[in-house]
């Protein structure tokens, strides 16, 4: 008769968690896996695919790589001067660009003040996991 770990049964040593099992793990992944193939840089979307519509009633499926419309660099300004106005945190983890933001505008439907909340929700969330993830 013999008890295995499932058992709950373990050495003297007490257990340092599943943590202690990966990072001893070798950490040379490869993710170039994940990449997308060159093609895709090629990809030319039609006009009205990239955006339809006209001001706030417009909609965008792409936003890196493209040119935006005057209201919508209008848009981006506003809440930009915004975010610095209210203090609003943004993580420093990320590398923020103007589509980033615009995102966030389009999800509230160009209305500031839900923007502003959603961009704060976004940094608890972010800094909520950073919390779980540092060592």
């Amino acid at each position: 008769f013999f008890f295995q770990a499932e058992d709950g049964i373990r050495d003297a040593q007490e257990s340092r968690g599943l943590g202690d099992v990966y990072k001893r793990q070798e950490q040379n992944l490869d993710y170039n896996y994940l990449r997308p193939p060159k093609s895709v840089l090629q990809i030319k979307h039609d006009e009205r695919y990239i955006k339809h519509g006209q001001g706030k009633k417009s909609i965008r499926k792409i936003f890196h790589g493209v040119e935006y419309d005057d209201f919508e660099k209008q848009m981006l300004e506003d809440l930009k001067q915004a975010i610095v106005r209210e203090n609003v945190p943004m993580p420093t983890n990320i590398r923020w660009t103007d589509a980033d933001i615009l995102r966030f505008y389009y999800a509230s439907h160009f209305v500031q003040p839900k923007s502003i909340e959603l961009l704060r929700l976004f940094y608890d969330f972010i800094t909520s996991c950073l919390l779980y993830t540092s060592p």
